[in-house]
């Protein structure tokens, strides 16, 4: 079953933390649908999407103590990372432990390290970076979204103390009561959200 989206039109101006809409499922769409990228009366043009030369490079926050084998893993996946994109990598957790794993993989000098001293396990509740441990590292990264130092945070850690925090320190947009988790689906030509 396919829901067809109306065009934007531009007529709201966007909470001034939302940057500018963008097509996540690509530019190509089947012929004789329209998708949010298309040109139409008011519609956003592809052109005009996030993120454009001025927002270059991202600095993207990564909650490097969330998720199983951390925080190598996370690093790992930064490295990678950073060979495949001119995005910067703003790493949050435990400053001495991040200095070991960034160095040994060489990449100590593309990454800024905040410091978080706690971490969420996945055994605790989802309100624990809002109520008993605030200078986790999931917190701190979204602390650091909210005052506009990152573009992004990604975790691999407790999937629902990351969006307690996000949906408690940033809110939501109008007329969205609640997050919601996006996911890569594999299909025959690529992937969607």
């Amino acid at each position: 079953r396919h829901f067809r989206l109306p065009a934007v039109t531009g007529t709201e101006a966007p909470p001034s933390r939302l940057r500018k809409l963008r097509d996540l499922q690509g530019a190509g769409s089947r012929p004789g649908r329209r998708n949010l990228t298309s040109p139409g009366a008011g519609a956003l043009a592809a052109r005009d999407m996030w993120p454009n030369q001025n927002d270059l490079p991202l600095r993207i926050g990564l909650d490097a103590m969330g998720g199983d084998f951390a925080p190598g893993a996370a690093i790992e996946g930064a490295a990678l990372a950073l060979r495949s994109s001119p995005a910067r990598i703003v790493l949050f957790g435990d400053p001495e432990r991040l200095a070991a794993e960034t160095a040994s993989r060489g990449i100590q000098p593309s990454i800024e390290v905040r410091a978080a001293s706690e971490v969420v396990g996945m055994d605790e509740p989802s309100a624990t970076p809002l109520r008993r441990k605030r200078n986790s590292s999931i917190r701190v990264a979204i602390d650091a979204l909210k005052d506009g130092d990152v573009a992004a945070v990604v975790s691999a850690g407790h999937t629902g103390a990351t969006m307690a925090a996000a949906t408690v320190v940033l809110g939501t947009l109008p007329g969205v009561e609640r997050p919601a988790i996006a996911a890569l689906v594999p299909h025959q030509n690529g992937h969607s959200v």
